[in-house]
């Protein structure tokens, strides 16, 4: 399963960008996607940190260590 980014033109011109979750599979020799999830568009879920809460939420699940950005320290300690 992967996340994929759809793109959609709007009458005015402009685009419109959306997130799903999605399943590659094999059929009569074939290659085909299935949407499993319609995530929603791109911007609104920057907008309100939906996105945030998605990847933490799924990071506690993941058997690798993820790192939050406000976990990392700015500061350098000196070895002398």
């Amino acid at each position: 399963m992967f996340v994929r980014k759809w793109i959609w033109k709007k009458a005015n011109g402009g685009t419109s960008t959306y997130l799903g979750i999605v399943r590659t599979y094999y059929q009569g020799g074939k290659v085909y996607q299935q949407r499993l999830c319609h995530l929603g568009s791109l911007d609104q879920l920057l907008e309100t940190g939906e996105i945030d809460r998605l990847i933490q939420g799924l990071a506690r699940f993941s058997r690798k260590r993820w790192v939050v950005d406000d976990e990392i320290s700015t500061t350098r300690t000196s070895q002398e």
